[in-house]
């Protein structure tokens, strides 16, 4: 799965319009694997050249593990600016819940850009 994350823009009268949003073959490229496991998830970040984007998190299938996981995505965002997210999940049980938070995830980052 790929999408593209940006953070949302603040909308000023008096501001120029922003610039054409980049599209996701100009954005920087960063890998986020999740492994997935019922007493447990795994997530890495890997950027273009290979090396860490951010550090590994071990998160829980619960509300507060996928709060953790967007949140280490939201720095990702904070330290890079926008970037298309290459997305690779090991299927296990608990994949689906996963896809959907990163649909969501895509839907949020879509009405902010409409929004600015």
């Amino acid at each position: 799965m790929e999408t593209v994350l940006s953070p949302p823009r603040e909308s000023s009268r008096s501001a120029p319009d922003p610039p054409a949003p980049a599209t996701p073959a100009e954005l920087p490229m960063i890998g986020v694997g999740i492994d997935t496991s019922r007493y447990g998830h795994y997530a890495a970040f890997l950027d273009a050249a290979l090396q860490p984007a951010a550090d590994e998190l071990k998160f829980a299938e619960s509300a507060k593990g996928y709060e953790q996981l967007r949140d280490r995505l939201g720095l990702i965002l904070k330290r890079r600016g926008p970037v298309h997210l290459s997305i690779r999940i090991d299927a296990a049980e608990t994949a689906d819940t996963q896809q959907a938070s990163f649909h969501g995830l895509r839907a949020r980052a879509a009405r902010a850009q409409k929004l600015a």
